[in-house]
């Protein structure tokens, strides 16, 4: 077995960090349905501002 695998329970070999996002995901958001792929899943992502820190008057 090579370094960044995982033996899955059913003998597949599955990339470690594609293993990780769906244990991440599964947790997230558990009423996902993984049997088609998570490509049925809508997911929107926000686009968020960061803001400038304030200046100090010196």
């Amino acid at each position: 077995m090579k370094r960044g695998l995982f033996r899955a329970f059913d003998g597949r070999l599955i990339n470690t960090d594609v293993n990780a996002v769906y244990n991440i995901m599964r947790k997230a958001i558990p009423d996902v349905k993984f049997a088609k792929g998570i490509e049925d899943t809508m997911i929107y992502p926000r686009c968020v501002k960061w803001l400038e820190p304030p200046h100090q008057n010196d």
